[in-house]
């Protein structure tokens, strides 16, 4: 038998479940990244948490098939462009047309 109707609450409930999975999950992968002594979480980060805690169990056919990235060295951090200076109107804290008006 299908349900045809939700509580109002219940989309806010299951949302704020996914996000504390999400948070536990992210945590516990990162914890796996900074014990292999990495700045960033790989694949086997992900990998390790959803085999050995048993909360992430559900995970583990996701995670079977995916393979491991290669240790790619880490990308050069490049210079960002200066950004343009805001416009008259908008430096001056008025709206652009009380900017316009006023000249």
């Amino acid at each position: 038998e299908e349900v045809g109707r939700m509580k109002a609450d219940t989309p806010v409930a299951v949302a704020k479940a996914a996000e504390a999975f999400m948070h536990d999950l992210v945590h516990a992968c990162a914890a796996n990244a900074r014990q292999r002594g990495a700045g960033e979480v790989k694949t086997q980060d992900v990998q390790v948490a959803v085999t050995t805690l048993e909360t992430f169990s559900l995970l583990q056919d996701v995670v079977e098939g995916a393979e491991p990235e290669a240790d790619k060295p880490a990308p050069k951090n490049k210079r960002r462009k200066p950004t343009m200076a805001a416009p008259p109107a908008a430096a001056s804290g008025r709206p652009p047309d009380a900017a316009r008006s006023a000249s």
